[in-house]
């Protein structure tokens, strides 16, 4: 306890744990951009559109779907979302490709 707000598990290196700290503030602004919107992925690059509690598998989605990268995606990249569970590992989606603008 020196007061310093580092932890020391920190660390500076490429792919060490001290790269947490910019992806927890961004993760912070993108869910302020788009509050109550977006939940955490499997990926701490990618946050993700929150589906409706009771939603079944066969309806569309009442909203659009979004994805946030936290990472630097240029504007213009065509994406293709998949989607999976463990009792259904390929989902069958429709429009699932859309073009990144602002990093959405």
């Amino acid at each position: 306890g020196t007061g310093s707000n580092v932890t020391e598990n920190s660390s500076p290196s490429p792919g060490g744990s001290g790269d947490l700290w910019w992806i927890e503030r961004m993760v912070m602004e993108a869910q302020q951009e788009y509050p109550g919107e977006l939940v955490r992925t499997g990926s701490p690059y990618f946050l993700c559109s929150a589906l409706p509690n009771h939603w079944r598998s066969n309806k569309t989605l009442p909203a659009a779907f979004k994805v946030v990268c936290l990472g630097d995606v240029c504007d213009g990249t065509m994406v293709t979302i998949k989607a999976g569970n463990d009792e259904n590992f390929c989902s069958e989606l429709r429009n699932c490709t859309a073009v990144m603008r602002n990093q959405v």
